[in-house]
């Protein structure tokens, strides 16, 4: 373990599991995790995990799923996926592939720049349809579609997701 002002680095053998990752998130912490590198290796999977730490600050609230916690993922990510893709995944992962609908229908409308009409005719679905749906993306990635900001946070990590 190595502790320096307001961060603490600790080197493991796996990756947290789902109980480290409740227990941070009850804490407020992020983590971030590197992929699996050798012990001849730590100097590059320290900057792996602090150039993803410092991504997912960037993006801002590391609220992801139900809990505050930054993290690669299910697993370390696939060794293509740079940083700001992995922290775009883990934004976007609560409209995964399961909401394929409302991932598509949040995906529209941040590209139609939040236009009902628009959005909607480009799905060919009903613009209080679309809203609904949109209204889902809102509660899943627990974010305020109405903050500017959080919308622009969206646009980037969908262009970071597609770009893979």
């Amino acid at each position: 373990m190595d502790h320096r002002r307001d961060r603490l680095r600790a080197y493991t053998t796996t990756p947290p599991g789902p109980a480290a990752l409740r227990t941070a998130a009850q804490l407020g912490w992020c983590l971030a995790t590197s992929e699996e590198h050798e012990l001849a290796d730590l100097p590059d999977a320290m900057a792996q995990a602090e150039e993803l730490a410092r991504t997912a600050r960037h993006v801002g609230s590391t609220s992801w799923g139900t809990g505050r916690a930054g993290w690669t993922g299910r697993g370390p990510p696939r060794r293509s996926l740079g940083p700001d893709a992995a922290v775009a995944r883990l934004l976007l992962d609560p409209v995964g592939e399961d909401d394929a609908e409302v991932r598509r229908a949040l995906r529209t409308w941040l590209r139609e720049n939040g236009s009902w009409d628009r959005a909607a005719r480009a799905l060919g679905i009903h613009r209080n349809t679309l809203r609904r749906l949109v209204g889902e993306a809102e509660r899943l990635l627990e974010r305020d579609l109405g903050d500017p900001l959080e919308r622009a946070r969206l646009v980037l990590a969908f262009a970071a997701v597609d770009g893979e």
